[in-house]
C-alpha cells in the first residue's frame, strides 16, 4: 500500500508564479520573484540525485501553483522520473485549486508507470476551481489527497507559525538539537541546481536572507565526488545545520497555528 501521507521526501521546485498570496507561506512565495525551473535541467539532475540518494517515499512537484507552470515541460519531467520508478513510492503535485491542468498533463498522469498523486489545498473561496479540479480526476481515475482549509475546518488546525525573520535564536546545542528533532521539515528540497536540507531555508536563500554553507547544500552539477556529496546527506540528516539557528522550528506538535490561505 501506498502511503500518501509519508514524510520521507524530495521536493523539487517547479516555479515561484502562483495566484494567491497566502501569509506565511513557508516558501515566501508572494516575496520571491517570477522563477520557473529548466525543465532541462531538472531532468538531467534526476540521475545525479539518484546516485547520491538511495530512495524517497514520496517526490514532490512543488510551486507556487504547479500547474501554472509550462505543461510540456511537467510531461518531460514526469516521464523522466519513470526512469527511477523503483528508486521511490509515488510522485505528488501540490495545487491551491486555482488553475485546471492541461489535457495533455491530464493524459500523462493517468500514462505514467509509477502512482501519481494529486494534493489539493482547499482554501474555500480562494480555491475557486476546487470542485471542478476534483470532480476532472476522478473522472480520470486520478488519486487524490484533500486537505481543507477553509473557514469551517483548518486542517490540523492551521498552519505552523515558526518565524522567517531570520534573526540568530542565540540557542544553546541542546535547544538547538531539541527543536531539530521536533521539526516536521526535515526534508530535502531540490531547488535550482541544489538540494536543501529544508525547503523554507531553500526559499530564504533565494530571497538572500540566509547563506548556506557548502557542507549544508548539495551541489547536483558540480564536481565534487558522489562519495562526499553522500556524506554531506549523512550529516544533513544526523544533526542539524546552521540555518537551524535563525528559526524557531516547524513543530506540528507544539507550535503555534495560524488559519491558513489568509491573503496579503
Amino acid at each position: 500500500m501506498i502511503d500518501y501521507m509519508s514524510k520521507e521526501r524530495l521536493g523539487i521546485m517547479l516555479t515561484t508564479l502562483c495566484n494567491l498570496r497566502c501569509r506565511g507561506c513557508y516558501l515566501m512565495i508572494p516575496e520571491q520573484k517570477p522563477w520557473n525551473a529548466d525543465a532541462d535541467r531538472v531532468v538531467a539532475s534526476l540521475p545525479r540525485i539518484f546516485e547520491i540518494f538511495d530512495r524517497f517515499d514520496q517526490i514532490c512537484l512543488m510551486g507556487g501553483e504547479p500547474f501554472l507552470y509550462d505543461a510540456v515541460g511537467m510531461i518531460r519531467i514526469l516521464e523522466a522520473l519513470g526512469r527511477f520508478k523503483e528508486r521511490f513510492g509515488f510522485v505528488r503535485i501540490v495545487t491551491n485549486a486555482t488553475v485546471l491542468p492541461k489535457r495533455e498533463l491530464l493524459e500523462t498522469l493517468q500514462s505514467v508507470a509509477y502512482h501519481a498523486d494529486i494534493r489539493i489545498s482547499n482554501y474555500g473561496v480562494h480555491s475557486h476551481k476546487c470542485a471542478e479540479l476534483t470532480e476532472l480526476l476522478a473522472r480520470r481515475k486520478i488519486h487524490t489527497t484533500a486537505v481543507n482549509y477553509t473557514e469551517d475546518e483548518q486542517y490540523c488546525g492551521g498552519w505552523v507559525e515558526f518565524g522567517t525573520n531570520w534573526t540568530h535564536r542565540g540557542y544553546d546545542e541542546e535547544r538547538l538539537a531539541e527543536l531539530y528533532d521536533n521539526c516536521n521539515y526535515k526534508t530535502f528540497f531540490n531547488w535550482g541546481d541544489c538540494v536543501y536540507r529544508c525547503p523554507t531555508v531553500s526559499g530564504a536563500v533565494q530571497l538572500g536572507r540566509l547563506t548556506v554553507p557548502d557542507g549544508e547544500k548539495i551541489d547536483l552539477f558540480s564536481s565534487e565526488s558522489v562519495e562526499s556529496k553522500r556524506e554531506k546527506v549523512e550529516r544533513l540528516i544526523a544533526r542539524p545545520q546552521d540555518a537551524c539557528r535563525h528559526c524557531d522550528s516547524f513543530d506540528a506538535e507544539n507550535g503555534v497555528r495560524f488559519r491558513a490561505g489568509e491573503q496579503i
